[in-house]
């Protein structure tokens, strides 16, 4: 049985709610509560206006990321010689089951899981909807140029200035999805190195409390003397430790 996955967004905020001393479990509880209705076998949550619920959509990116309602797709089309497709991910609640889908803005929603199965589609995160809101605007505008160009071709009419202009769009979509892509590898950088530091505390005081408790049971001055010398040590190394991931975490950009 594949679990329900969700991800909370602030809305006052404007992030995503990760797990802190502030954010707990009984917390995210304590906003959505629910309720079951058992002549129907169903079970709800209540709905916030300060809050969203986004939920997974049960497919992983080319990446191996897993995809989340709003999370914005770029959609390389592999037998139609690559073609390109930016969109937002989402349940299409018009079909009878709630599909897992992508919306390309002012074109159409696709059945993913289709596609996907049969390798028609390959797709990469490169932003969030409600994060990258410039991302978002520039998929609106693309959008509108494909109307005004499908307009203009069915008329017979020139529309080459505005597939320059679709294409210039495009271009500016992928560099700011690979200054995400660098600035979230940063991120995930420092928290690993964070983590590391967090992990060496740990370490040196578990090594601390057994030299002191050592340090109780020591009957000479040489006793005495080698476990200070060892502690000594511990804390230089761990300063040294210390320092090096520092560093590392201020060149990080």
């Amino acid at each position: 049985m594949i679990p329900t996955k969700f991800r909370v967004f602030d809305l006052s905020e404007r992030k995503y709610l990760i797990e802190s001393s502030e954010i707990t479990k009984e917390k995210i509880l304590e906003l959505f509560t629910g309720t079951v209705d058992f002549q129907n076998n169903s079970f709800s949550l209540t709905e916030r206006d300060d809050f969203l619920l986004l939920q997974c959509i049960n497919f992983k990116d080319k990446n191996h990321k897993e995809i989340y309602e709003g999370n914005i797709l770029k959609c390389t089309w592999l037998k139609e010689n690559n073609r390109v497709d930016y969109g937002v991910a989402l349940y299409d609640l018009d079909s009878l089951d709630g599909t897992p889908a992508v919306n390309i803005y002012r074109d159409h929603t696709f059945n993913l899981g289709v596609y996907l199965k049969s390798n028609e589609v390959s797709v990469e995160i490169i932003a969030d909807a409600l994060l990258n809101i410039d991302i978002l605007e520039l998929l609106e505008k693309i959008g509108d140029l494909k109307y005004e160009i499908s307009d203009r071709k069915n008329k017979g009419l020139s529309f080459k200035k505005l597939l320059n202009e679709k294409e210039n769009i495009e271009k500016e979509i992928d560099e700011k999805a690979k200054k995400l892509k660098l600035e979230n590898r940063n991120i995930d950088t420092k928290e690993s190195l964070y983590r590391s530091l967090s992990d060496s505390r740990g370490d040196l005081l578990f090594v601390l409390e057994c030299e002191l408790n050592n340090l109780d049971k020591a009957n000479d001055l040489e006793q005495i003397k080698n476990i200070t010398n060892k502690m000594k040590k511990e804390l230089e190394k761990f300063g040294n430790y210390n320092k090096s991931i520092l560093d590392k975490i201020m060149k990080i950009k």
